[in-house]
């Protein structure tokens, strides 16, 4: 894809005050402007007209119980960019994003994309050195961010256009009690029309900061289905999150929320990371903490998207190929072991091919916190337990390939279709059968998702079609899959 730099696009002001208000801005430099209107030395938290939101309504979230995560952070998990609403209705929710993510690191500066909720601003993509006044707070704006920003994508100070946007004052109350030392750099983006050229700017800018700056986290403001019902909201939603299950190779059209440009840009800066893994804290709606509006929902979904703290990779292939000598040795061989699983919602896969041939395959598809020990355990089962297969050889491992599968938190799937061969694995059951099966063989074998939701249903000796019978439960797992020769 091309890169442009980004140019000033200006729009037509809704009245002739914010006309004036905006010639104001563009015929003076920022520094001649801040001296010329010092009431606008510093944006005030509570501009933004909405009911209850106020610097201390928010912060009684601080007080109140966490709601209960859908997904955990496993150990070693480091987060690196996340999504979270900026509706001051989801406070307690918005509240356990940070206080999660605040256990998990120390952040410098917040890289905030937001959505345009007005018509104001001078260019599609608007950046502001302004603080934010929280209370006895000021949160300062990061001056070397914003000044690479606005050199490499060529944008004047564009203050007018963060001029009450909750999409990013909704969220610096939290940021401010939890990260008390953090700035951060705020960007808005309009969402019509979807600017896939100057994002692609912007998201190289994001994507060289993430890369040189270790305290930079890069956060996605967003709410996601708007003004339906209970119906479309459910269908939409479970669409997003396949979305944000498999961002990196996710379709952008299957998202539904406010802040797609900001989306693709998230997807565009992550594609460049190893090992990425999804997190979905939680996902509730306005209809759900409010009991009102059952015909004009709007849905949340706060969301990690984490990389280990360290390369994993190479210690995983030790465990297994150590545990497959140990058992041709004939030490600690003694029969297959169940490992003993703790309350996580990871899990891991190890499977053995020599050509197209298989080999042995175990996989421990949730309760997985340890994954060195857990991929020792799985090898020495896969090697010398898989009573499908012949136990395997010492003139073999020569010829072997070892896959490592990392399995994310199941989903039970209301649409069996509703998954990306090649990124989730399956497991069915219901009466008569159960099976896992992992995404790699989609990939290997050309698979789509009748022929992976077939060879699922007879890998647990079920009838072909039997996914499509009530009867039977389907839940997907995000999978990241890596192989290398014995």
């Amino acid at each position: 894809m091309t890169r442009v730099p980004i140019r000033l696009n200006n729009n037509k002001r809704p009245s002739l005050a914010a006309f004036c208000f905006c010639v104001l801005i563009t015929s003076c430099t920022q520094e001649e402007f801040l001296k010329t209107d010092p009431n606008l030395a510093s944006y005030p938290f509570d501009d933004y007209v909405c009911a209850d939101f106020t610097v201390e309504a928010t912060e009684a979230s601080f007080d109140q119980p966490l709601p209960i995560a859908e997904q955990d952070m496993s150990n070693g998990a480091h987060p690196i960019a996340g999504v979270v609403s900026h509706h001051a209705l989801a406070s307690d929710w918005i509240n356990a994003f940070f206080n999660d993510l605040s256990a998990k690191r120390d952040i410098d500066t917040f890289i905030i994309l937001s959505p345009r909720h007005y018509s104001q601003g001078d260019s599609y993509i608007s950046l502001s050195p302004l603080p934010w006044q929280v209370g006895d707070t000021v949160v300062e704006v990061e001056k070397r961010y914003y000044e690479q920003f606005s050199h490499q994508l060529g944008l004047n100070a564009d203050p007018w256009a963060f001029s009450g946007e909750h999409g990013i004052e909704t969220l610096l109350p939290y940021i401010a009690h939890y990260f008390p030392d953090a700035k951060i750099m705020p960007i808005l983006q309009k969402e019509k029309p979807l600017r896939l050229d100057l994002l692609s700017s912007l998201s190289d800018v994001v994507a060289e900061v993430i890369e040189r700056e270790p305290g930079a986290f890069l956060l996605i403001s967003s709410d996601f289905s708007h003004h339906e019902g209970v119906e479309i909201t459910r269908t939409r939603d479970a669409k997003s999150r396949v979305f944000l299950e498999v961002l990196c190779d996710a379709s952008l059209g299957i998202v539904g929320c406010d802040n797609i440009g900001s989306m693709f840009v998230l997807q565009d800066v992550l594609q460049s990371e190893n090992q990425i893994r999804t997190v979905i804290r939680n996902h509730t709606d306005s209809l759900k903490i409010s009991g009102e509006q059952e015909l004009d929902i709007t849905s949340y979904f706060f969301s990690y998207f984490t990389v280990p703290e360290h390369d994993s990779h190479d210690e995983l292939f030790d465990a297994v190929r150590r545990s497959v000598r140990e058992g041709l040795s004939g030490a600690k061989n003694v029969g297959f072991e169940d490992y003993i699983y703790s309350d996580a919602n990871s899990g891991i896969a190890v499977r053995f091919r020599s050509g197209d041939t298989e080999r042995g395959c175990i996989a421990y598809y949730k309760g997985i916190s340890d994954f060195t020990s857990a991929a020792a355990s799985a090898a020495k089962n896969a090697a010398f337990f898989d009573g499908r297969y012949p136990t395997i050889q010492r003139d073999e491992l020569k010829d072997l390939t070892i896959e490592i599968s990392l399995i994310g938190a199941g989903f039970k799937m209301t649409d069996p279709l509703n998954f990306i061969p090649g990124h989730h694995s399956l497991l069915i059951t219901g009466p008569g059968g159960q099976a896992f099966l992992q995404a790699s063989v989609a990939e290997q074998k050309d698979m789509n998702r009748k022929d992976f939701l077939r060879a699922v249903s007879l890998k647990a000796g079920l009838d072909a079609d039997s996914w499509q019978e009530s009867d039977f439960d389907l839940i997907r797992f995000p999978t990241e899959y890596f192989s290398e020769k014995f």
